[in-house]
Order: structure tokens, then sequence, then C-alpha cells
């Protein structure tokens, strides 16, 4: 998409215009038209920003800031851009046994916007991690965001029969889904998914 502002009837020709995500300055993608004398002795510029929106943008602002020495303060122009929230889609638990019998537990939770997210990992009903809005989320091609959990676990023989669990919540969707991995003593690999309740 792209984004353009008009800045016209100014004079000196001095001026500054910046764009913004948020209140970070946008260094790549923006354009400026060089200055063009007007017809009624003032100046006038064009400038464009071009960009790929992705979940990372959900409920942004992009703004065009000018400054210019007639002004007491900034001008600034807003757009708000409403994207659509995905659910993600989750996959089953995959497991690796390590050297020293730790188990690594895996989930892929990809393709969902915005990147809220929340993860938890139990055994039982007891919580071995939890992870809100994980710094490790990365978009794909298609602008959507991806997230792979681990967690490394050692059993005891007391845990030989218990459930490994991961539940994902993305909340602006209302998604709740909850996996399984039940503990055995030769680690074979089998998950099932628990529920998957509806939206809220």
């Amino acid at each position: 998409m792209s984004l353009i502002c008009e800045v016209i009837d100014f004079y000196p020709k001095d001026i500054n215009v910046h764009w913004l995500r948020d209140e970070d300055v946008i260094n790549s993608g923006s354009s400026t038209q060089d200055l063009q004398l007007d017809s009624n002795g003032c100046f006038k510029l064009s400038s464009t920003l071009q960009l790929t929106p992705t979940a990372f943008d959900y409920n942004k602002t992009f703004s065009f800031r000018v400054g210019h020495q007639t002004l007491r303060k900034f001008i600034t122009k807003n757009v708000y851009l409403k994207l659509p929230a995905k659910q993600p889609d989750v996959s089953e638990i995959s497991t690796r046994l390590q050297v020293g019998k730790i188990i690594s537990f895996e989930i892929s939770i990809l393709d969902f916007a915005p990147n809220d997210l929340k993860v938890v990992w139990y055994i039982g009903w007891k919580k071995l991690s939890e992870d809100s809005n994980p710094v490790k989320i990365q978009t794909g091609k298609n602008g959507l965001c991806n997230f792979t959990s681990k967690i490394d676990f050692t059993p005891k023989a007391s845990d030989t029969g218990k459930t490994i669990r991961c539940e994902v919540t993305h909340p602006i969707t209302n998604f709740c889904m909850e996996k399984s991995f039940e503990v055995k003593q030769k680690a074979k690999q089998k998950s099932v998914c628990m529920f998957q309740p509806d939206k809220l």
C-alpha cells in the first residue's frame, strides 16, 4: 500500500518532513519529491510511504509530520491501520529424546495476527513455563505471525502416565487451544488435541 501526503503554500522553502510508525521514525520506504515553486510564489511538495502491512502493524498508527520555521509546533496527519485479526493454526506436540533422558517438547503456532500470544506448558496441573507475547515471533511471506514454543523436560519415574499439556491463547480472537502428550517410559510420540473451546 502507498500513503501519500502533500504539503502546499509554505515559504521559505526549508522544511522538515518525516513518516512515523507510532512514534518511531520510518527510515526506509519513503520518498519525497523535489520542492516545486507554485504560481502563488509559495512552495509545495508530495511525500509517499510504500509499505506491505504485516501482523506487527495491527492497530498501529502511521503519521506524516511537518516542521517549518513558521510553525510553533509540528503539524501531524495520522492514518490508523485497522487490519483483520486471524486466529492461529496450532500443530500437535512433537518430541525429541536428548542425551541424559531429557525430552524436548515442541509446538508450532502459525499464521496468526496480531502478535499478541500466550503459551503455557504444564505437566498435569503443575505449570512448567509461561511465555506471554514471546519476543521471537516472526512473520512469514504472507505477513502473518509464526512462533515455535519449546521446553526441555527430564521425566521422573513418578511422571510416567502424566500428561504434558500446552495451552495456546490468542486474546484478540478469543482463541484457546490445548494440546497434550502422555509421558511414557519409552517416550513414544503421541499427541492428542484435548479440547478447543468455542470462542468466548
